[in-house]
């Protein structure tokens, strides 16, 4: 008797790099299948003749392996790997396109790991679909609810398959495998991630902005504190000057005087060299953000113009006017600038949580020992007048 180890790793014959993700749910699915009426074609399809002949080696990070253990009593199971989680699938209603020559349904999803929605229409579910069919041959995928040309619109047709939506979801969502999936998460994730940076950049642009300005202000300003401190010290000492006049008030009082206003013109000294300790770093940090949050537009148009490349070479393609090679070639590269745009938008992020988090930091550091200073002067000044 053989005994079977512990895990055995999995290979769906899936011909997907682990570079590869759509980055763009298509309008119309390109099939690279047989003809049903090849007898071979399952085997094709699946890739269990080149795996069961050793002639499919297929890389796969580890994140990608699927695992099966065995079990107590010589049952067999998936290995469980990742946190649970549910998506919900609420809030259908109808829109349109073309000047409201086209209309449909866009049901929103929103997965309990994020808690960020997306919006799919029936076709997008229609898809993923296909796609998790292709990719995984060995695992029943659960039905989409049927397809329906008329009452497409009627509240109680959309309430039911928005139901049997929700289903198909939680069936996804249960399965250790299919939960796991890169296109699954790429469905439920991936389209929001930059839609919500663009709009996260659209709205910081012009408060960065705004920040530079007050930065920049706040260094100008300084020169104009100097001036009014200074001229409250010259207020001081002129009093003090006039007072030696008096035989009564020369000694202690006069003496306090001057140096009050010798403290008043040493803060105005302390405003105009202190800029550069805080307001100057502070302008010069968010003038590098600044200048990246302005490019990042160009960079999201960039994606945004691959996926509607694609789209078009997908409409080339269904009116045979284009090989499908050629499509799949573009996916690939389109795929290439998504997670590039995606990387990129991980380390803005990370960025901005360590490199202004430090910057802050030291500007709150240096303002307050600037005005410990001044605390100190008006102490001094303060221990003059006292007896």
């Amino acid at each position: 008797m053989i005994q079977l180890p512990q895990h055995h790793t999995v290979d769906y014959g899936d011909s997907v790099s682990m570079h590869t993700i759509h980055s763009v749910i298509p309008e119309r699915p390109i099939p690279n299948i047989p003809k049903k009426n090849n007898k071979f074609s399952t085997l094709i399809k699946s890739g269990e003749d080149s795996f069961l002949l050793g002639m499919r080696m297929v890389f796969k990070t580890e994140n990608e392996k699927k695992y099966i253990e065995e079990i107590e009593g010589g049952h067999y199971r998936w290995s469980s790997r990742g946190e649970s989680y549910n998506c919900v699938v609420t809030s259908p209603k109808k829109e349109s396109k073309l000047k409201g020559l086209k209309s449909f349904i866009v049901y929103q999803l929103t997965p309990t790991f994020n808690n960020i929605q997306v919006s799919r229409r029936y076709k997008h579910f229609d898809w993923l679909h296909e796609r998790l069919e292709e990719k995984y041959c060995f695992i029943p995928i659960p039905p989409l609810p049927d397809k329906q040309i008329s009452g497409r619109y009627d509240e109680q047709f959309i309430e039911h398959r928005r139901t049997q939506l929700q289903e198909f979801v939680d069936y996804v969502c249960r399965h250790p495998v299919l939960a796991r999936s890169r296109v699954w998460e790429h469905f439920i994730t991936l389209e929001i991630q930059t839609d919500a940076f663009s709009r996260f950049i659209s709205g910081l642009d012009p408060v960065v902005k705004n920040f530079m300005a007050m930065a920049v202000d706040q260094t100008k300003k300084s020169l104009l504190y100097k001036r009014e401190f200074q001229k409250i010290g010259q207020s001081f000492s002129a009093l003090s000057h006039a007072l030696e006049g008096d035989d009564r008030s020369r000694g202690r009082l006069t003496y306090a005087l001057k140096i009050t206003g010798d403290a008043y013109n040493d803060i105005g000294k302390l405003y105009e060299e202190q800029p550069k300790f805080d307001w100057e770093p502070l302008s010069d940090k968010f003038h590098i953000y600044r200048g990246i949050i302005s490019n990042f537009p160009d960079v999201i148009s960039i994606h945004k113009t691959a996926v509607q490349k694609r789209k078009d070479y997908e409409k080339l393609v269904s009116e045979h006017k284009m090989e499908p090679q050629q499509l799949r070639d573009l996916s690939h590269r389109t795929d290439v600038i998504a997670r590039a745009l995606l990387a990129e938008e991980t380390h803005f992020q990370m960025e901005q949580e360590v490199h202004l988090t430090q910057a802050m930091k030291t500007h709150l550091a240096e303002q307050i020992k600037f005005y410990q200073k001044i605390v100190d002067k008006l102490r001094e000044a303060l221990n003059a007048y006292e007896g």
